[in-house]
C-alpha cells in the first residue's frame, strides 16, 4: 500500500492533481501491492481498463491487474468509484448504529415524556383533590365567625311588631308628633344597639335591606326631629315625604316576609297584609295601578223591580295577589271629582292575578247619594284602593 502511494505522488497530473489524497478519501481500503511485485491487487466492483478507459465491471472479488512501474499508476486508478467493500460494510454498520441510536433515543424520549405527563396528572390530582380541603377550611373558618342573619330576621319581626302595638295603643286617629315618633324610637331600640350595619351577614342582600331599613328609621326620625308644631310645620310636602318613607318600609317589610318567612303575632296579620298591598303597588307602579283601577266594564240592567241596576266588574291584571285589600267603590261629577260619593266600600279578602271582582249599584242607593246615572246625567263611576 506504501509503495503504490509512493508511485501514485511520482504521477502527478493536472487531471488528477493530488491522487494520494483523493486515493485516501476514496477509501480503498484493500488495495496493496505484493512485496516487489510489478503486480497490484486491486479489489473494486468496478475498474477502468487502461486501453480503453470504459467501465467494466468485475468477476470476482480479487481481480488483478499487471502493470509495470514505469506505467502511469494514475491512468489505472483514475476514475474507480467508491465500492461496497469493507469501508462501505463500516459505513452501513454506523448507519445502522445510528438508527439504533435515534430509535432508542426516541423510546426514551417517549417514556421520560409519559412519565412527566402522568407525574403532572399525579401533581394536578393531588392539587384538585387538595382544593376541596382549601374550600371546607375556608367555609368552616367563616361559619366559625358569628353571623348575624337569624339574629336580626328575630330581632326585625320584634321591632316591627312593637311598633305596631305602639300604633294601636294610640289610635288609629291619632297622628300626633309624639305617637309618631314612639313608633319610631321604639324600632331604633330594638336594632341600633346592635349595629346590624356593621355585622357581618352570610346574605349580603339582607344585610344590604338591614341597612336601607335602618336609614329609612333614621330618615323618619330626622324628620320628626324638625317637626315644632304639627298643625303649622306638617305640611303637604312634608305628608307626602312621610308617606314616601313609610313606602320604603313596607316594601323591605314585605320581601323579607316573602323570601324569610317572618315569625310575626297572627293578630297583626292585619298590618302585614296592608304592607305586602302597599308594597305591590308600589312595585307594580302607582299610575299604572290606577289605571288598572279605571278599566272596570259597566253592565246596565234592573233589577227584580224593574228598577236600574249597575254592575261593574274589575280585573287584578297585576302579578301579585292582594290580601285584605280595601276596595272602594265610588260615584262623583265628571267636572267635580273631589264631590264624590261611596257606594260601596269593601276590603276584598283574596284578590289573585287574572281574578274578576264584582261591584252592584242600584237606583235606591244612587238616589240616597244624590246621584243619578245615565246619558246626559253628568255623572260618572270610578274605584279607589286603600
Amino acid at each position: 500500500y506504501r509503495r503504490i502511494l509512493h508511485i501514485i505522488r511520482r504521477y502527478k497530473s493536472d487531471e488528477f492533481p493530488d491522487p494520494a489524497v483523493h486515493l485516501f478519501f476514496a477509501d480503498f481500503t484493500l488495495l496493496f501491492c505484493a512485496g516487489n511485485s510489478d503486480k497490484i491487487y486491486l479489489n473494486p466492483a468496478y475498474f477502468i481498463s487502461p486501453d480503453n478507459r470504459k467501465m467494466k465491471k468485475g468477476r470476482n472479488a480479487d481481480r488483478s491487474y499487471n502493470c509495470s512501474f514505469y506505467e502511469n499508476p494514475v491512468q489505472i486508478l483514475h476514475g474507480f468509484r467508491l465500492s461496497m467493500c469493507r469501508s462501505e460494510a463500516k459505513k452501513e454498520g454506523y448507519m445502522k448504529q445510528l438508527i439504533r441510536f435515534l430509535f432508542v433515543f426516541f423510546i426514551a424520549g417517549s417514556l421520560l415524556g409519559c412519565a412527566s405527563s402522568a407525574g403532572q396528572s399525579s401533581a394536578g390530582a393531588e392539587e384538585k383533590r387538595e382544593e376541596p380541603s382549601e374550600t371546607a377550611t375556608a367555609e368552616s373558618k367563616k361559619e366559625e365567625k358569628e353571623l348575624f342573619d337569624e339574629a336580626f330576621l328575630s330581632d326585625f319581626s320584634e321591632a316591627v311588631q312593637a311598633r305596631w302595638d305602639a300604633g294601636m295603643n294610640a289610635g288609629k286617629e291619632d297622628r300626633s308628633k309624639e305617637v309618631l315618633l314612639k313608633g319610631v324610637t321604639v324600632e331604633l331600640s330594638i336594632l341600633e344597639p346592635k349595629d346590624y350595619r356593621n355585622k357581618e351577614f352570610r346574605d349580603a342582600h339582607l344585610h344590604e335591606e338591614a341597612v336601607n331599613y335602618l336609614n329609612a328609621l333614621d330618615e323618619q326620625k330626622a324628620l320628626l326631629d324638625g317637626i315644632e308644631n304639627m298643625e303649622t310645620d306638617w305640611t303637604r310636602d312634608t305628608a307626602e315625604h312621610w308617606e314616601s318613607i313609610v313606602k320604603k318600609r313596607y316594601v323591605i317589610i314585605s320581601e323579607l316576609d316573602d323570601n324569610y318567612d317572618l315569625k310575626m303575632d297572627p293578630k297583626y296579620t292585619d298590618r302585614l297584609d296592608i304592607a305586602h298591598n302597599t308594597a305591590y303597588i308600589t312595585e307594580y307602579g302607582e299610575e299604572a295601578f290606577n289605571v288598572m283601577l279605571s278599566e272596570f266594564e259597566t253592565e246596565t240592567g234592573q233589577d227584580d223591580q224593574g228598577k236600574l241596576l249597575l254592575t261593574c266588574r274589575l280585573t287584578n291584571k297585576t302579578p301579585y295577589t292582594f290580601k285584605g285589600l280595601g276596595m272602594s267603590f265610588g260615584i262623583c261629577p265628571e267636572e267635580d271629582l273631589n264631590n264624590f260619593a261611596w257606594i260601596e266600600r269593601r276590603v276584598v279578602t283574596s284578590w289573585q292575578p287574572g281574578e274578576v271582582i264584582t261591584f252592584e249599584a242600584g237606583e235606591d242607593r244612587l238616589k240616597e247619594l244624590g246621584f243619578e246615572y245615565g246619558d246626559g246625567k253628568g255623572n260618572k263611576l270610578f274605584f279607589k284602593a286603600n
